[in-house]
């Protein structure tokens, strides 16, 4: 079941971006002191950065397994999917066309 996989996937992400950021914290703090600790830790919020991008990439995957999952079902029933519709015309153009003087 997908909502199940996005569960799954959820945690696990949420549990790693837990840990890099207690990881990142304890970094941190240890060399506070350091006048050097801020040149190395330039990249402070790249495990955020990491994760936000893994989950970006997995809920845009689970969308498309959705999509082919609601393909599948409704094609499995004998539904068709409908054609992209005509854009309406704009009202304007109609009121236009209906006031312009006939010809005949």
């Amino acid at each position: 079941n997908v909502d199940e996989w996005w569960d799954l996937i959820h945690k696990v992400c949420t549990d790693s971006l837990m840990i890099s950021m207690d990881r990142t914290r304890a970094e941190l703090s240890v060399d506070a002191g350091e006048p050097s600790a801020a040149g190395r830790h330039t990249d402070v919020f790249a495990p955020v950065f990491h994760v936000a991008r893994m989950v970006s990439t997995l809920h845009t995957e689970l969308a498309g397994y959705r999509m082919a999952e609601h393909l599948m079902r409704s094609h499995s029933r004998g539904e068709t999917t409908a054609a992209p519709r005509e854009p309406e015309p704009s009202i304007h153009l109609e009121h236009r066309r209906n006031r312009s003087p006939r010809r005949g």
